[in-house]
């Protein structure tokens, strides 16, 4: 038996009957998917920072290398 307070009961309650109470859990819900939507989005932009300063050190360490193979 599903739980009435799990996301897809709180959304069936809201088709269901939709009583002011419903539709706040709903919007809430809503609310909680589009939030975690966005933590995932800043979690990819920080692996996209980490991956580039991790290529720029290796940069720094090829130009390092170089510079004690002239120098």
């Amino acid at each position: 038996m599903r739980s009435p307070y799990s996301p897809l009961g709180i959304l069936r309650q809201a088709l269901a009957k939709p009583s002011l109470s419903c539709l706040i859990k709903a919007n809430l819900l809503s609310s909680y998917i589009e939030f975690g939507q966005s933590l995932i989005e800043f979690g990819q932009s920080l692996i996209e920072f980490g991956q580039s300063f991790i290529e720029f050190g290796q940069s720094f360490i090829e130009f390092g290398q170089s510079f004690i193979e002239f120098g």
